[in-house]
């Protein structure tokens, strides 16, 4: 196996000084980019919310953005390139964070656990608050398998 200069330059690093700085991905997505994916996403989790009353998991996530890109690409509305499942993911978790730019000044989902995503209850009414408070502890009861099934389930059960 033949290393490249840039790995040969990291190994010399990690040698002289005990450790080496991890290089970044030359692919990562523009601001405005990842905008837009975040605005896919954030339309994903409010609609399985106003759908099913649930939390969604980020492989449906992912699902049902790259959906909704692929039907935007055909209609012309999508010209940037296609991202790759990990850039929808760490998008995914920049919709979450507190510390992306939100004109409002809070994420519109939070993340309940690792890979379940939520819209944020801070952006409702009280009455709405309280159903809200009640679907997530209800989520995070329930074990992160039993949202995997319904992946690929096209109607998901609704939350009692």
């Amino acid at each position: 196996m033949s290393l490249d200069s840039q790995a040969t330059e990291q190994i010399k690093h990690a040698i002289e000084h005990g450790y080496a700085v991890t290089p970044t991905s030359s692919d990562r997505p523009s601001d405005e980019d990842r905008q837009k994916h975040i605005d896919i996403i954030v339309r994903c989790v409010f609609s399985e919310y106003n759908m099913f009353h649930r939390a969604v998991h980020i492989q449906r996530i992912v699902k049902i953005v790259y959906r909704t890109i692929y039907n935007m690409k055909a209609r012309g509305l999508w010209n940037q390139t296609i991202p790759s499942r990990r850039t929808l993911e760490r998008s995914v978790n920049y919709a979450a964070s507190v510390t992306w730019k939100y004109n409002e000044g809070h994420p519109r989902v939070i993340a309940l656990k690792p890979g379940l995503y939520f819209v944020n209850p801070i952006l409702f009414d009280t009455i709405t608050l309280s159903r809200l408070q009640q679907i997530i502890l209800e989520a995070k009861a329930r074990p992160t398998e039993s949202y995997l099934r319904f992946i690929n389930d096209p109607e998901p059960e609704l939350l009692e």
